[in-house]
């Protein structure tokens, strides 16, 4: 152990602890985080539908299931089969009874995609499913 002295009477244990080590790991952390981030939020390109409903509150366990334009189904992100949708979500559901799917589909895909893709959300065990959507004013509606 260091010990310094004081007039050489007591041994004194020195108890400096050196942060250069800790601040050099956090700025590269965040430089790292700084670098990824935006690439993280522009990969997946779809086009949501506007509505002037406020948004609901953010889940703690939430999943977000992505559907494109070109049919392509993507959770959290990553692309997979639209048949093995049901199995990925009911793993989500096993390992938390509480886990919520937010469903971004883009507005230029057909309902009927859009109504499969809810009914297999549905079939995996999902209780609560939100639909992501942009703000923005509703269309005027044609007179009848």
């Amino acid at each position: 152990m260091i010990s310094g002295s004081k007039g050489g009477r007591h041994d004194v244990p020195l108890a400096d602890i050196n942060v250069t080590p800790l601040v050099d790991v956090m700025l590269v952390m965040l430089a790292i985080f700084l670098v990824v981030a935006p690439v993280m939020t522009k990969a997946l390109k779809v086009e949501l539908p506007s509505v002037a409903a406020q948004a609901a509150l953010p889940r703690n366990h939430a999943v977000t299931v992505s559907l494109d334009v070109g049919n392509r189904v993507f959770v959290d992100g990553r692309q997979i089969e639209a048949g093995q949708l049901e199995p990925v979500l009911a793993r989500a559901v096993a390992r938390d009874a509480d886990a919520s799917v937010s469903l971004r589909a883009d507005r230029r895909e057909s309902f009927d995609q859009v109504a499969k893709v809810l009914a297999v959300i549905g079939q995996a065990g999902v209780t609560q499913v939100s639909v992501v959507t942009a703000a923005g004013a509703l269309p005027a509606r044609a007179a009848p």
